[in-house]
């Protein structure tokens, strides 16, 4: 049984043109997401990685962050990934998605998942958790 590994890295690359014409201390703060990962890397034996945005604040409605997938590991063949966007659900502050290798017999190097975030309506500020 072969147990190649693969690496995982969520890159946000999200600037929303915004101007602020005045600042004062009852504007309201810009939204920030963070993004977050117990692991980085995903082993093909049994191997599930979890990523994870989270809100500084509970969302007024459902937040959507698409993600655009890349790197040398392929879906459907290397992995599975639960859902093509990460869902905050209106009331909540967080939401995930799950990646799990999927096994087989062949022998291969270090594989990479390259997650990364579209334009999210309505939220100014994306941190960012990059994992290589």
């Amino acid at each position: 049984m072969n147990t190649n590994n693969l690496s995982v890295r969520v890159l946000s690359l999200i600037f929303l043109g915004l101007t602020l014409v005045s600042c004062s201390t009852d504007d309201v703060d810009p939204a920030l997401i963070e993004f977050g990962a117990a692991q980085n890397e995903l082993n093909e034996a049994n191997g599930t990685v979890t990523v994870t945005a989270t809100l500084n604040a509970s969302a007024d409605g459902a937040v959507n962050i698409p993600l655009t997938i890349s790197g040398t590991a392929t879906l459907g063949t290397d992995y599975t990934m639960s859902a093509s966007e990460i869902t905050i659900a209106s009331g909540s502050n967080s939401g995930s998605i799950t990646l799990t290798a999927i096994q087989d017999n062949q022998v291969e190097g270090l594989e990479t998942i390259t997650l990364t975030t579209g334009n999210v309506p309505g939220v100014v500020t994306l941190s960012s958790f990059e994992a290589a």
